[in-house]
């Protein structure tokens, strides 16, 4: 097992590695950010409405945030469409899904070089717990998709 070198914090790691994600994130997806992706992956799921779209990205928009602009700027696109009450993705934003699905996922494998798939998984269970330790439970709405 690898051994920290130069004795950062964890909290230091988690927004590092959080921001580099966004940067390569938004830059795969050509003028889209991470927050349209999220959308994008609940719609995806099926029908959502705008407040179940923001209860699943909680984590990444907190307690006040909101999706109304990527909704909207989805919309425009056509890549989502409104029905009386619920959102959903047009055969345009499911294509386009597909596509940028494909560029995403270059992007998780180049995170995973080097990294065991148990290595990842330990990583992750370890950040669960201390998410729980800190309040965080299981019947909040999980984001929509992995970044």
């Amino acid at each position: 097992m690898a051994v920290p070198t130069d004795g950062r914090p964890i909290g230091f790691w988690l927004k590092l590695v959080d921001r580099l994600i966004d940067t390569r994130l938004e830059a795969s997806l050509g003028g889209l950010s991470r927050r349209h992706w999220q959308v994008l992956n609940v719609a995806r799921q099926g029908r959502a409405s705008q407040s179940e779209i923001d209860a699943r990205v909680r984590p990444f928009i907190g307690s006040e945030g909101t999706t109304v602009q990527e909704v909207a700027d989805l919309l425009q696109r056509g890549w989502l469409i409104s029905g009386t009450a619920t959102l959903e993705l047009t055969e345009l934003g499911t294509s386009e899904l597909a596509r940028l699905l494909e560029l995403v996922s270059a992007d998780r494998t180049t995170l995973m070089i080097g990294i065991a798939p148990e290595e990842y998984a330990s990583t992750v269970s370890v950040l669960e717990r201390m998410a729980r330790n800190l309040g965080w439970t299981p019947l909040e709405n999980r984001p929509a998709t992995p970044p």
